[in-house]
């Protein structure tokens, strides 16, 4: 590819300016691999449908904090705990959290990351995922062969990042508000999430592939960057 040419456009929601990939292509190593299982846990099999495994702690502690609701007890939680629909988690200043899903998906939660599962179900035959991200970076994996069965949306207060493909993170601020996306493998669709106040403009959108970043900022403007040439 000629990085020195425009990848791609997007319109921001509240200006008519075109905004343009930017040129410059640093180069970065691909986002880590998720494990499937833990090396220090029993647990080897997927949980059951519905379910979510916290299948592996890794850093200063062996545990974390989760609630079943937004109002919910903070209580300690160990590798081993089976979490549902509705419970958030929240990862340790020195350790990161992997997720294991009844469905094969993976995903790890760095140090400070907080994270809702929104909905976690199956319909139609496509299992429908969707986790808030209210603050930190989440990692996320998909087996190739469950892509087409798989609806998997990560939500923050300023965006939405729908998974197409098998490998992307997602990293919100909560002082800034700003939501970061890349693909690592795969595509992956981003959108603008509309405040109440702009019910009547069309969000923006944008679809990424692998090697392309996009920022959405806390006035829903979206920038697309060049993660890394293949």
């Amino acid at each position: 590819k000629d990085a020195s040419k425009p990848v791609n456009k997007v319109i921001a929601p509240d200006s008519p300016k075109t905004l343009e990939v930017k040129k410059t292509v640093p180069i970065v190593p691909p986002a880590r691999t998720i494990p499937l299982a833990p090396t220090v846990s029993p647990v080897s099999e997927l949980p059951p449908e519905g379910n979510v495994l916290i299948s592996l702690i890794e850093g200063g502690t062996d545990l974390l904090r989760v609630r079943s609701s937004d109002k919910g007890e903070w209580i300690e939680a160990k590798v081993g705990t089976v979490l549902k629909q509705g419970h958030e988690i929240l990862a340790n200043p020195d350790s990161t959290v992997s997720l294991l899903f009844a469905d094969g998906a993976k995903v790890l939660i760095e140090p400070n990351g907080q994270i809702k599962i929104a909905s976690y179900f199956t319909k139609g035959g496509t299992v429908q995922t969707e986790l808030l991200l209210k603050d930190g970076q989440v990692s996320v994996e998909i087996g190739k062969e469950k892509v087409n069965q798989s609806d998997f949306k990560i939500r923050t207060s300023t965006a939405v990042a729908t998974l197409r493909g098998n490998r992307f993170t997602m990293k919100y601020d909560n002082d800034t508000k700003e939501s970061i996306v890349s693909v690592y493998e795969g595509t992956a669709n981003v959108s603008a999430k509309k405040p109440w106040y702009l019910f009547w403009k069309k969000a923006a959108a944008f679809e990424l592939s692998a090697g392309q970043k996009a920022t959405i900022s806390k006035k829903r403007n979206i920038k697309v960057d060049i993660l890394y040439t293949q």
